[in-house]
């Protein structure tokens, strides 16, 4: 991707975020799709002991102050914990700040920069374990996927940039209510799910079926077209449930009622988004596929492959 692009998923992600911290918000996103990237398609593809030590390695970055690696993507997020802000120019880009934990951590409050870094250790085991699924060939249940898929979708990250961009500050236990965690749940489905018949062409052609199309076509041994149009009913039936949720908010005060709705709001505009970018990026479409955004339906040319197997 080239970087321009971040500013673009960034403004579409935190629409309402001022300057500042927008530029700490696509320097966040920066980092988290080189990660994806280098993981899903670089030469730590199917290798999840390599993975692994460098999740450790990602970990000693945040945790210790002096730590040094020769690995970049490990500095890059060391450079979260600087002590002073670093500026650095790079092409084609506003000015990124690398130091960007301190930045969040400068103006969040303790609960968010916990949810951050809580967000990141979360992402960082599913992509351990999403490899050794992907190495040995094994496509899970779709009950079992799509409990894997809300820590791989990276939600908790993303949520906590939405309390930073907007200068939220909610106490823990609004966080720890029954309602509120049933709402994050379906938060990270619908974004997990869009994502999932977004890339899954992108996917198959790289020969990756860590995705919940691969696992209903195994699980129920439906052809493509027949799990794309399951899964979309089962998108449409969790926004519905995702309302329903919302409706049955309690109150937390008046004062606490209004940030959890400006935090629901940057949810919500993170997983539009999310679905915006999916269609004017060429990650996943070329032009000649969209044709426009007018369009209701398109018809994508699949690289042959073979049925996704796996355990079901």
């Amino acid at each position: 991707m080239h970087l321009d692009q971040f500013t673009n998923i960034a403004a579409y992600n935190f629409p309402d975020a001022d300057v500042r911290h927008l530029e700490t918000c696509v320097a966040c996103l920066y980092w988290a799709f080189s990660i994806d990237d280098v993981g899903d398609e670089g030469e730590l593809y199917a290798t999840p002991d390599i993975i692994k030590s460098d999740v450790n390695l990602y970990l000693q970055a945040l945790y210790h102050k002096d730590f040094s690696s020769t690995d970049p993507y490990a500095m890059m997020l060391h450079e979260f914990r600087l002590s002073m802000l670093r500026q650095v120019s790079l092409p084609n880009t506003i000015p990124v700040y690398q130091s960007v934990f301190k930045r969040i951590q400068a103006t969040t409050s303790p609960g968010s920069l916990g949810r951050f870094i809580r967000g990141l250790e979360e992402y960082f085991d599913s992509e351990v374990v999403q490899s050794r699924r992907r190495l040995q060939h094994d496509i899970p249940p779709v009950s079992e996927f799509i409990v894997l898929r809300r820590d791989t979708v990276a939600g908790p990250f993303l949520w906590a940039l939405v309390e930073y961009s907007l200068d939220i500050n909610l106490p823990h236990y609004v966080f720890d209510d029954p309602v509120v965690i049933e709402i994050d749940k379906a938060a990270k489905d619908i974004m997990a799910w869009q994502n999932d018949i977004c890339s899954f062409n992108k996917e198959q052609a790289e020969d990756d079926y860590q995705n919940l199309v691969c696992s209903i076509m195994a699980n129920r041994r439906v052809e493509l077209q027949d799990a794309i149009g399951i899964l979309t009913d089962m998108l449409e039936s969790r926004v519905d449930e995702y309302i329903n949720l919302k409706s049955r908010l309690p109150s937390f005060g008046t004062n606490i009622d209004s940030e959890l709705m400006k935090f629901i709001t940057g949810v919500e505009n993170v997983i539009q988004g999310g679905i915006i970018w999916s269609y004017m990026s060429p990650r996943y479409y070329s032009s000649e596929e969209l044709g426009g955004l007018e369009l209701q339906s398109m018809i994508i040319q699949l690289k042959t492959t073979g049925t996704p197997s796996g355990s079901v």
